[in-house]
C-alpha cells in the first residue's frame, strides 16, 4: 500500500503522493526596485475657481487668485480675424500653385443654402463620397462671412 499524504488531498486517488511545487518569486519585486513615475498635476481656471487636478493627493477646488483670472472675452478686430484665419490654414505645399476648379452646376444649391443660413436655419448636406459636399460648403461659408464674422 502506498503512503497517503495527509496535507495534499486526493493524493491517494492515483496511488502516489504528489510533491508540492516550490513557491514562485513575487511579481511585485521587479516593480518595487524602479523609481516611481512622476504624477502629472494640472491647474485650470473655471469661472472664479481654480481647480488643481492631482492624482496622488486628490484634486482641490479653491477660489482663483485675482492674478490668475483670465480676462473677459472680447470681439476680435478685423485684423485679428484675418490673422486667425491665416493661422488656421495649413501651410502651402511646395511646387506650382493649383488653380481652384469651378463648381459645376451647383450655383442654385449654393444660393439656396446661403439664403437658408441667412435666415438662421440649420442645414444638413448629404451625398455620397466625392460628390463635392466639402467644396460646396467651403463656397457657402465664403458667401456667409458677413453673417457671422467671428465664426
Amino acid at each position: 500500500m502506498d503512503p497517503i499524504d495527509p496535507i495534499t488531498p486526493g493524493s491517494e486517488e492515483h496511488g502516489q503522493a504528489h510533491s508540492r511545487r516550490p513557491p514562485r518569486e513575487p511579481l511585485t519585486s521587479d516593480f518595487a526596485t524602479g523609481t516611481p513615475a512622476p504624477a502629472r498635476m494640472a491647474q485650470l481656471v473655471a469661472g472664479d475657481l481654480q481647480v488643481t487636478v492631482n492624482p496622488v493627493d486628490g484634486s482641490e477646488i479653491e477660489p482663483c487668485p485675482p492674478a490668475l483670472r483670465p480676462g473677459r472675452p472680447r470681439k476680435r478686430t478685423p485684423d485679428e480675424r484675418a490673422e486667425a484665419a491665416r493661422a488656421a490654414h495649413p501651410p502651402v505645399p511646395p511646387g506650382p500653385a493649383q488653380h481652384a476648379l469651378p463648381l459645376l452646376e451647383r450655383q442654385d444649391e449654393r444660393e439656396r443654402l446661403t439664403r437658408l443660413l441667412a435666415r438662421g436655419r440649420s442645414v444638413r448636406l448629404t451625398g455620397p463620397a466625392g460628390s463635392g459636399r466639402t467644396a460646396l460648403l467651403d463656397l457657402v461659408a465664403e458667401d456667409c462671412l458677413d453673417l457671422a464674422p467671428d465664426g
